[in-house]
């Protein structure tokens, strides 16, 4: 018996059942099972049919991951094309707490550079960019806010600190200082009064388009609105920008695992024909490695293309587990090569 071949089934099996677990309790009321929950069960049942199909030095797991495989199966297939319609369409919830049994890592991919041609078409609320823009002004009305509150507090101290001595002088001072103290009071009240005022008439000006008109058909340019809401109106409308994308949606992340895994692949085939050949004596096995994986990411494209729906999941599903083969190919490789002081890595 391997025993390190052992330990790592009875490993890998026991964190399979984990995340299975996890995304079973789900599936005891259809009613809260969402699209990510499906992609994680048909990911756990590939995971345990390739642990199968290679061949498990344990029995005992061979058995226990033929069953649960079976349950999984039977469990998917009395969900009916319509339900699992309604279930692709319903929100997702968020999978950080799943994420961490299957990745031991709640935010994996979060970083991951979107590579598609997809974008999104937004309206743009001229209300955020008015705000973005007066934000200095606004600050300095809460500021004025805050002085207009606290002054009293703060005169009361001061003044009483200067009245306590009985001198002509500390009377003279204390008069003076409760004549700036009302002076002050007066500029804060007025200037956070006309602030209001103007943020008021702007924001007016912004969410009623017939107040827009009739400032706009004024012969005179002189007006009450501000400058910031006059130009953020002129940014309203709806606009075209890069797609961003959702980490937290399983299709959306192996989808673009296929366009990464196209580039990545080729990339480090092409590393490994330069620089590889050189240093080690495996070289012809690890780019038979590579391109068996690259021939796998384009049959997943080839069966995206013309798969039904529940095909077409089980192709998004392979192709986040080649990923994962490329990630940990990628880190025994580094390893390898570092053993052999060799320091070309690809980018």
């Amino acid at each position: 018996m391997d025993i390190t071949k052992h330990l790592n089934e009875e490993a890998e099996y026991i964190k399979i059942i984990k995340i299975a677990g996890k995304i079973l309790d789900n599936f005891n009321d259809l009613k809260s099972v969402d699209r990510n929950d499906v992609y994680d069960i048909i990911y756990c049942k590939q995971k345990l049919t390739n642990m199968i199909e290679s061949g498990l030095e344990n029995k005992d797991i061979e058995a226990d991951a033929k069953d649960l495989t079976s349950r999984i199966d039977v469990m998917l297939q009395s969900i009916n094309e319509s339900t699992l319609k309604d279930i692709l369409d319903r929100h997702i919830k968020n999978n950080r707490e799943v994420n961490k049994t299957k990745y031991n890592n709640k935010n994996k991919y979060c970083d991951m550079e979107y590579k598609g041609n997809k974008t999104d078409t937004v309206f743009h609320s001229p209300l955020s960019n008015y705000f973005r823009n007066k934000f200095p002004k606004l600050l300095t009305l809460v500021i004025s806010l805050l002085v207009l509150l606290v002054w009293p507090s703060i005169s009361n101290l001061i003044l009483g600190d200067v009245t306590s001595a009985n001198s002509p002088n500390a009377v003279a001072f204390s008069n003076l200082s409760a004549l700036l103290c009302a002076i002050t009071r007066l500029f804060v009240m007025v200037a956070f009064v006309v602030s209001s005022l103007s943020v008021a008439l702007d924001l007016m000006y912004i969410s009623f388009p017939f107040l827009r008109e009739s400032v706009e058909n004024k012969e005179t340019k002189e007006t009450l609105i501000s400058t910031e809401a006059i130009e953020a109106v002129k940014t309203e409308g709806y606009i075209t920008i890069s797609h961003k994308l959702n980490t937290n949606d399983r299709f959306e992340v192996a989808e673009n695992m296929v366009e990464l895994l196209t580039d990545e692949l080729e990339e480090y085939i092409r590393y490994v024909h330069t620089y590889d050949a050189d240093v080690t004596f495996i070289h012809d096995d690890k780019i038979k490695i590579l391109k068996d994986m690259y021939a796998d990411v384009q049959a997943i494209k080839g069966r995206l293309k013309i798969a039904k729906l529940r095909n077409r999941i089980e192709a998004l599903v392979e192709a986040e587990i080649v990923y994962e083969k490329l990630e940990n190919f990628r880190d025994w490789h580094k390893k390898h090569m570092e053993s052999l002081d060799f320091e070309a890595y690809p980018v």
